[in-house]
């Protein structure tokens, strides 16, 4: 019998970031045994394209400006049985034109920016009210950390091998406001750190400022700089990283899946509610907004926890209780239902 044809849509840039190009490429680790997959996207970013053809993905770039209802008929003159959506701009519109071809459609969702006529809803940020959402009757939602979409690589850390007083520093894979760098030097001023490692993504574009920071700063070689590197590589340095610094995107859940104590914020309006729901379940450590946080208000918050044996004692618990396994084979029974309905 053959598989199911799935196309994952989603775009990203240097301006929006790249991360629901990610989390649909860690979607497709899911099901891509029992399933089809071809990635549609308008992103012209050579290493993240290159990235996903590599994990075995076939990639089709349309225009930036396609027309609506153009991109409708090329999406159906592919002839899926299935689409998966990550972004905002796949509104109920689009969904309709979909479904008026028997097309089976997933969204994954952050915002609840429209009247969803999905198949399945899927938002893995905490403590979710389905109230929020205006869908039909059929829509299953899937809300929550027991929908956790990340890497399963970032589950093989058990907490025992972090390096003391280590941190690392990811603000995804564009940063377009260099937040990266702000914090950068907050941390360096701290002089508490024995290690920093500063990860940045391939559609970041202030390399060179950071290089810079470094090369005049860091006579002692506490910062490590990387640069679009893989999930094994990130999930090499969260693992010896005891602290991680991040928005509170799919970066957050994979510092909490390796075990770190976690200092989140927002950056974009986006992480609002992933930030609201692990604030709730006492995951992280509280930052507010990245963007306007004062960088004296920042290091008080970090000192504050460091000194606080109890407090972290506390978030490492909770951490354990809930980030234990990952949702791989929940995914595969739940697209293996989808499909059989059809």
């Amino acid at each position: 019998m053959a598989k199911p044809k799935v196309i994952l849509r989603a775009d990203g840039n240097s301006s929006v970031g790249l991360g629901h190009i990610m989390r649909l490429k860690t979607f497709s680790g899911y099901i891509n045994d029992i399933a089809e997959i071809t990635f549609v996207t308008k992103c012209d970013n050579e290493l993240i394209l290159n990235e996903l053809k590599s994990s075995g993905i076939e990639v089709l770039q349309i225009d930036y400006n396609i027309p609506f209802q153009n991109e409708i008929l090329y999406l159906l003159n592919l002839k899926p049985d299935c689409v998966v959506f990550d972004g905002y701009d796949f509104k109920t519109e689009y969904q309709t034109e979909l479904r008026k071809n028997n097309i089976k459609i997933v969204s994954l969702d952050d915002d609840f920016n429209c009247h969803y006529e999905s198949d399945i809803v899927i938002n893995h940020a905490p403590n979710i009210n389905p109230d929020m959402y205006s869908k039909e009757t059929y829509t299953k939602l899937l809300l929550g950390i027991d929908y956790l979409i990340i890497n399963p690589v970032f589950f093989k850390c058990t907490g025992k091998n972090k390096n003391e007083n280590s941190i690392s520093v990811n603000f995804g894979g564009a940063d377009p406001g260099n937040l990266t760098l702000k914090y950068l030097k907050c941390i360096y001023e701290l002089n508490i750190f024995n290690e920093i490692n500063i990860i940045t993504g391939a559609a970041n574009t202030h390399i060179k400022s950071i290089e810079n920071f470094i090369e005049s700063n860091d006579s002692g070689n506490v910062i490590n700089f990387y640069n679009s590197i893989s999930q094994d590589e990130l999930s090499d340095i969260f693992c010896r990283s005891e602290y991680s610094l991040c928005p509170s995107s799919s970066v957050t859940y994979e510092s909490l899946a390796s075990k770190c104590i976690v200092f989140s914020g927002i950056s974009a309006d986006n992480q609002i509610n992933i930030y609201k729901g692990l604030s709730d379940l006492n995951l992280i450590v509280k930052c507010g907004d990245f963007n306007s946080l004062k960088e004296n208000d920042f290091s008080a918050i970090v000192r504050n926890t460091i000194l606080n044996s109890e407090f972290k004692n506390q978030l490492i618990d909770n951490i354990f209780s809930i980030f234990t396994n990952n949702q791989a084979d929940n995914y595969k029974l739940i697209f293996r239902e989808l499909f059989g309905s059809q």
